[in-house]
């Protein structure tokens, strides 16, 4: 069943939660903590490799204006009682695959891989994603190699559908459509909160 509320107007979504985090839209405050996490060898290897902090600038720079653009893409993921930062999130228009598309991206801490964030950051943003962006599909592309990536976006409901060049390396490309989408997912405001349940 497609359980895409209507109830929440096209108004960009800075912040929502799901059931064990919190996700805000990225601000310049957030600069330290994306350093630490691109500066993480294992967490970049499928991301292009570590990014030093000049490159960690640009991108946050460039993930500022898309927000100012499209008014959505990316959000930093935060623990819900903690606090304490999980990884990040995207919805990003971006040109891939001879295509202009929105991409689901998510990239999650090494403390924190193998707990189910990563499928739960994408469920939540492609909720989030249909339920508020007139788009006719998401898609999600990573390394041919990336099983574990893979698996986040077949769970998620993306198909894969070819394999692509990106950025002068092989990737696959996955896909889902709106009119194929469905989840239990809903986006509800609750209390002046927008929560993914």
């Amino acid at each position: 069943m497609n359980n895409v509320t209507n109830s929440i107007d096209k108004t960009p979504i800075e912040r929502f939660t799901t059931s064990r985090m919190i996700a805000a839209r990225i601000i310049e405050d957030d600069y330290e903590t994306l350093c630490i996490l691109h500066a993480d060898p294992q967490t970049m290897a499928t991301l292009g490799g570590v990014r030093d902090a000049a490159v960690t600038r640009q991108f946050l720079d460039d993930k500022l204006a898309h927000w100012e653009r499209y008014r959505h893409g990316v959000w930093m993921f935060r623990d819900r009682d903690t606090g304490a930062f999980i990884g990040r999130g995207l919805l990003e228009h971006i040109e891939v695959g001879g295509n202009h598309e929105v991409e689901l991206g998510y990239t999650v801490s090494r403390e924190y891989w193998r707990m189910g964030y990563a499928t739960e950051m994408a469920g939540a943003m492609l909720c989030v994603g249909f339920s508020t962006l007139d788009v006719a599909s998401i898609v999600a592309f990573t390394y041919p190699d990336n099983l574990g990536s893979r698996r986040i976006m077949e769970k998620s409901g993306l198909s894969y559908e070819r394999d692509i060049e990106h950025v002068g390396r092989p990737h696959v490309l996955y896909r889902i459509r709106r009119a194929d989408y469905s989840s239990d997912l809903t986006l509800q405001l609750v209390d002046g909160n927008l929560i993914v349940a």
